[in-house]
């Protein structure tokens, strides 16, 4: 069916990627999944981390990760090999990755294969192995859920703007 200008305009025009886009979105925002929310850091075990580090990721993360610790401001002595930064990071359940800076104050774990969908995991990250010049940094604990995988129906009619051409369609 071919519309008319006028017809058409009262419409939104959609094309195919804007629509899978606008889907996508919809689905993360059904699934509750927001990407890893950043928390300040009260989940310090030791006390002198509150001087180190000033957020963690917590809440629900994506089934790649990443779980992110960001410092208060710049350290000239940090661990900088990749080993040793991944040993600082341990979880229950066991979740084997590496880490990474990605800027001089944010620190990053990456699990090597995705993780369970809807698991839950307590993790500890020695920030005195991160930080070995802050004698008060100790061990920081941490607590988040892989997001859960779930099912948004969408209902809806759609129309090509125009007949042959499914680049472009409307919702009506």
């Amino acid at each position: 069916m071919h519309r008319t200008g006028e017809q058409a305009a009262r419409f939104a025009c959609v094309r195919p990627a804007e629509f899978l886009t606008i889907v996508a979105t919809i689905l993360s925002l059904g699934s509750g999944c927001r990407g890893p929310e950043m928390t300040p850091a009260p989940f310090s075990d030791a006390p002198g981390n509150v001087l180190y580090v000033s957020h963690v990721s917590s809440g629900a993360i994506s089934r790649m990760g990443p779980v992110t610790v960001r410092l208060t401001g710049t350290f000239a002595q940090r661990e900088t090999d990749a080993a040793a930064l991944a040993a600082a990071f341990s979880f229950t359940p066991r979740i084997e990755g590496s880490a990474q800076w990605v800027n001089e104050r944010t620190l990053v774990f990456t699990p090597r294969s995705p993780l369970s969908p809807g698991s839950r995991h307590v993790g500890v990250v020695d920030m005195g192995k991160i930080l070995p010049a802050a004698e008060d940094a100790g061990p920081l604990r941490l607590e988040f859920t892989v997001a859960p995988n779930r099912v948004v129906g969408l209902r809806g009619a759609f129309e090509l703007v125009n007949d042959g051409d499914p680049r472009q369609v409307i919702l009506v």
